[in-house]
């Protein structure tokens, strides 16, 4: 008998599903939706409309839900630590988060998990955190839009769960989530998230830049953004970016490049490829502008493709977009 598990990802700009079943050891992705809001700063009653008609249109209400925890009031670290008591390390964890959070003196919600033991004894550890009016929040809404949450968990490490498997080769990795308001960095290495860096610097800029330089509305920009907008074209051997976008791509190499030189020397080891995810991973190109930049093969990652069948998931380039979705779903399914 199958079983069934849904990720709920509800971000700035629309909610994407991913519904993913397990029989017989083999993983089927049954559904995957996005739904965008009707407004670009849409208010309780818009977000309850998108979330019901995803889940309607997916069947999956009587599912279990697992949620994403997202945005500037959340943190998600990664640290090393020697053999200590579950109290020891609970209270570790949380004063990681305190240097993470700008809300620390307020009320929080926080949890940590360990990924594996390292040689030595030592533990490899997971910690995240978010203020405890945002998960209140969004556990509320979800309830109000027919969903049954069982667990919720940040985007980072919904990330780094769909990804890991599916990384391969010598070396590190480094997994780029280009997201519509924030950026995230995760440095993986035999088979394990490492590093953790989230940046406040999301690729609806470029929409809004795109929109006055077109002259069209904001919707329309961001579809013409990864839908061949030009946004990114080749002239012989070179890139070149479209002037709107040019700056703020600029700004997301540079961010890039530092965080996988801090990562190169913390974990002595190189960092051979970059992966790409999340929506802004559609734009065409964007990956030959990431190689050509960073000197580093740069690859747009495709969550689905790692699924034994995915009768959901038609090849239409939207993909990447899926990717923390896909990462929630899948940590409810068994082994």
């Amino acid at each position: 008998m199958a079983r069934f598990v849904t990720g709920l990802d509800i971000g700035s700009r629309c909610v994407k599903l991913v519904r993913i079943g397990k029989a017989s050891g083999a993983r089927t992705v049954v559904a995957r939706l996005m739904e965008s809001f009707s407004s670009l700063a849409p208010e309780v009653p818009q977000m309850l409309d998108a979330i019901k008609k995803v889940i309607e249109e997916a069947g999956s209400s009587a599912d279990p839900f697992r949620l994403c925890v997202s945005g500037r009031g959340t943190a998600t670290v990664l640290f090393q630590t020697g053999g200590i008591s579950r109290r020891e390390l609970r209270q570790l964890a949380e004063w990681h988060l305190e240097q993470h959070l700008s809300f620390s003196a307020t009320r929080t919600e926080c949890g940590h998990e360990i990924l594996t033991k390292l040689d030595g004894g030592g533990l490899l550890v997971a910690a995240a955190g978010a203020q405890k009016s945002a998960v209140l929040g969004l556990v509320r809404l979800a309830r109000q839009a027919g969903a049954r949450p069982t667990f919720l968990e940040t985007g980072p490490l919904a990330l780094a769960r769909c990804i890991t498997s599916s990384i391969l080769g010598e070396g590190a990795s480094a997994v780029v989530d280009l997201g519509a308001s924030a950026l995230t960095f995760l440095a993986v290495s035999g088979g394990l998230p490492r590093f953790c860096r989230q940046v406040s610097l999301g690729l609806d800029l470029i929409t809004t830049s795109l929109a006055d330089f077109w002259a069209v509305s904001w919707d329309e920009a961001d579809a013409r953004k990864v839908k061949g907008g030009g946004l990114i074209q080749r002239s012989g051997e070179s890139l070149c970016i479209l002037a709107p976008a040019r700056s703020l791509l600029e700004e997301v190499l540079v961010e890039v490049g530092r965080s996988i030189r801090h990562c190169e020397s913390r974990m002595k080891d190189e960092v051979r490829r970059i992966v790409l995810t999340g929506g802004g991973a559609c734009i065409p190109q964007v990956d030959d502008v990431f190689t050509q930049v960073l000197g580093r093969p740069a690859q747009v990652f495709d969550p689905f493709m790692s699924f034994d069948a995915a009768s959901g998931a038609v090849d239409d380039g939207s993909g990447p977009a899926f990717a923390v979705a896909t990462g929630l779903a899948m940590g409810g399914l068994p082994a």
